[in-house]
């Protein structure tokens, strides 16, 4: 779904939603928009894929700072 990008899309939070954004994309490097462009995009082709089946709201996956990589385990 790669194309160049020319419309905006505004949306509201509130005052901690936005602090916590802004926080966010400040340690991933990113900007509040592009970060938003970058979720939209993901969901659309998802939601392109897997149709009525996506599960909404999404869920997000992480790791545990606690686990091991194969490499570093004993």
């Amino acid at each position: 779904m790669k194309g160049k990008k020319t419309e905006l899309i505004g949306f509201r939070l509130s005052t901690e939603e936005k602090k916590a954004a802004e926080k966010i994309c400040a340690d991933l490097g990113q900007t509040p928009g592009a970060l938003a462009g970058i979720l939209f995009e993901r969901f659309i082709k998802q939601r392109k894929t897997h149709g009525n089946r996506l599960v909404w709201p999404p869920e997000f996956n992480y790791y545990s700072t606690d686990t091991k990589t194969a490499q570093e385990k004993p």
